[in-house]
Order: C-alpha cells, then sequence, then structure tokens
C-alpha cells in the first residue's frame, strides 16, 4: 500500500480497520465509523441511501446477489479535504463466481472522525 502524508496514520489504520470490517460482513463496525445521517452511495443502482439503517439495509439488500473484496491500495485527499482511497474491488456473484474486478475510487467526506459522506468514483481523482 501507498503511504501518504496528507492522510493520517490513525486515519489509515481507521479506514483499514472499516475495510476490513467490510469484508468480513461485520457490518455493524463499519457503521460505527459512520455519521447519523450518513450518505452512501447505491455502487451498482446510482444515488445513495442516508441513514445508518438504510445503509445497513442497502448492504444486507445487495448481498443477496453480489458480495465485494475492497482491499486499498492508496490513500490521499482532494482539495476540499476529503479522504480518497484508491480500492482494488473483487465482485462475486452468490456462486462465487467473479463478476467484476478493477480498481476503483472512493472518496469520503468526514466529520468529527466519521465518514458523513461515501462516494464511489471513476480513476484517477480528479
Amino acid at each position: 500500500m501507498t503511504e501518504t502524508t496528507d492522510v493520517s496514520a490513525s486515519e489509515r489504520q481507521m479506514l483499514s480497520t472499516i475495510y476490513d470490517a467490510f469484508n468480513t460482513g461485520d457490518l455493524d463496525t463499519v457503521l460505527a465509523e459512520m455519521t447519523d445521517d450518513v450518505q452512501w452511495a447505491r455502487a451498482f443502482k446510482g444515488g445513495f441511501v442516508e441513514g445508518q439503517t438504510a445503509v445497513k439495509e442497502y448492504w444486507i439488500e445487495q448481498g443477496k446477489d453480489i458480495s465485494a473484496h475492497n482491499e486499498p491500495l492508496s490513500y490521499c485527499r482532494d482539495d476540499e479535504a476529503r479522504i480518497c482511497v484508491e480500492v482494488h474491488q473483487v465482485v462475486r456473484d452468490t456462486k462465487g463466481d467473479v463478476v467484476a474486478e478493477a480498481n476503483v475510487g472512493h472518496r469520503m467526506t468526514m466529520s468529527d472522525g466519521k465518514i458523513q459522506k461515501f462516494e464511489v468514483l471513476d480513476l484517477p481523482f480528479a
């Protein structure tokens, strides 16, 4: 993983913990790192869901069709101090077959150390 100087070690550790928890299905650990009114991108359907309950329901619904494994590769900040993460993503169907594999961009707006907004972006980051 590429280390950056503009994303602190504690932020990188928190995000690494979140990605690990998501990959193992520990959704409550991920939700604990979000604001109550979080806006979360519906990556495969478009738009956003709002609030922790809606995010969890979205993940449960999505999990009926696919599972995604996200491995962070590098972190940076954009001009508005949002954290951007380049992620290697592997998406599998319910049989375990790979349906998509690519590097994607995730951008997080933070508020008081928690994720307030999560977006999926094309790479390279603008």
